[in-house]
C-alpha cells in the first residue's frame, strides 16, 4: 500500500497542523492487526510505504506517482487533496481510500469514485474505491 500522509512540516512552516500524526497511528495499528489475526491468502501479509506530503498539493501529486512507479497496489490518503490524486489512481486503475476529504471535492470527483461515508470527530472519513 502506499500511505500518503501529511504528518510533517517543512522547515519554517509552524502552521501546518499535521494531521496525518492521528492517522498514521490508525494505519499502523490496522495493518499489524490484519497480519497478526486475520492473515490474508497464500501467507501474503499487509505493508505499506509512508509518502509524506507535507499537506502541500504538488507533493501528494508527485508522491502519488511515485508511489505507482513503486508497485503500490492501493492509495490511502492524503488528507488535505485529493481530486487530481484521485483522477490518477483511477487512470492507473487502483483504489483509493482518502480520508478528510471535503464534499466540495467528493462532488469533483464522484464520476470517478464510490463513496462509504463514516462520521469521525469534525471530518469525514471517505472510502473511496475506483468504479469498474
Amino acid at each position: 500500500m502506499g500511505y500518503l500522509t501529511g504528518s510533517q512540516r517543512r522547515p519554517g512552516n509552524k502552521g501546518y497542523p499535521r494531521p496525518g500524526l492521528t492517522i498514521s497511528g490508525a494505519i499502523s495499528l490496522a495493518v499489524d492487526e490484519i497480519n497478526k489475526y486475520h492473515p490474508l491468502r497464500d501467507n501474503h501479509t499487509l505493508t505499506f510505504t509512508v509518502a509524506e506530503t507535507y499537506g502541500e498539493e504538488s507533493e501528494s501529486i508527485y508522491r502519488t506517482a511515485v508511489l505507482w512507479t513503486q508497485g503500490a497496489a492501493v492509495y490511502v490518503g492524503p488528507q488535505e487533496t485529493c481530486v487530481h490524486e484521485a483522477r490518477m489512481a483511477a487512470s492507473f486503475d487502483l483504489p483509493m481510500i482518502s480520508y478528510c476529504t471535503s464534499l466540495k471535492n467528493r462532488e469533483t470527483v464522484s464520476h470517478l469514485l464510490a463513496f462509504f461515508d463514516s462520521s469521525w470527530s469534525q471530518n469525514f472519513l471517505e472510502f473511496w474505491s475506483v468504479k469498474y
